[in-house]
């Protein structure tokens, strides 16, 4: 949350894909995204948690008309990171190097967040 704009992609990217690759938080994860796809109750907890916890704090700290939007963009592309790498386990994805997928996704994220 606290920290430069300029890198708020790779802190946000490394914070999701941690709680990912911990056993602990993964688990319960993976039975919350897994009933929200058939379940509305279910879908609306992912919301709220979301929500609450992730975007309007992005999009708190961007200047910018279109923040909420960004932050929905952001988080978009890390929840599908997450599905093809932990839910549906894609591979190369599945087994790929956390650090390389930081690599490739911050910068994405980043963009979304604060590109012009």
């Amino acid at each position: 949350e606290d920290g430069p704009l300029d890198t708020v992609g790779e802190r946000l990217t490394r914070f999701l894909l941690g709680i990912w690759e911990n056993p602990t938080t993964r688990t319960p994860l993976l039975a919350i995204v897994r009933s929200a796809v058939n379940n509305e109750s279910a879908a609306a907890v992912f919301r709220r948690l979301v929500a609450a916890q992730l975007l309007r704090r992005i999009a708190g700290r961007l200047d910018l008309p279109d923040a909420e939007l960004r932050a929905e963009l952001a988080a978009a592309q890390l929840v599908g990171v997450a599905m093809l790498r932990y839910v549906i386990k894609v591979e190369p994805l599945a087994s790929a190097d956390v650090e390389r997928i930081v690599e490739r996704v911050a910068p994405v994220v980043q963009g979304h967040l604060t590109a012009p």
